[in-house]
């Protein structure tokens, strides 16, 4: 199930990936964009579970057992505000990880 949807968001990132190093002027941010769906993809599964467990232990699941599109609207909002998070924390840590990768690096010398 979790390969499942996880498949398009790897393949939009392999999409984005090669649009980005195709188009020199995107090419610095190719990496940041082939993370950001992944990122968006395992941080929007995992929170809205624990969103919904949280509310269970709480007794807040009623909340997400409501009628009409309320139900809907709400739980896309807490996917969509969760996802998001997750993808702009996962692009932070793979930029901060290549600066101090490549921060001395230079293959040009000797």
């Amino acid at each position: 199930m979790q390969v499942i949807y996880l498949a398009p968001f790897v393949l939009l990132s392999l999409v984005l990936f090669v649009v980005f190093l195709s188009v020199p002027r995107l090419r610095r941010h190719a990496v940041s964009a082939a993370v950001a769906p992944v990122g968006f993809a395992i941080s929007s599964i995992v929170g809205v579970f624990a969103t919904v467990m949280i509310a269970e232990h709480f007794g807040l699941g009623r909340t997400f057992d409501a009628e009409g599109p309320g139900r809907i609207v709400a739980f896309f909002a807490v996917y969509a505000l969760i996802g998001t998070v997750g993808a702009i924390v996962a692009v932070s840590v793979v930029n901060r990880l290549l600066r101090w990768v490549l921060q001395d690096w230079q293959p040009w010398s000797d």
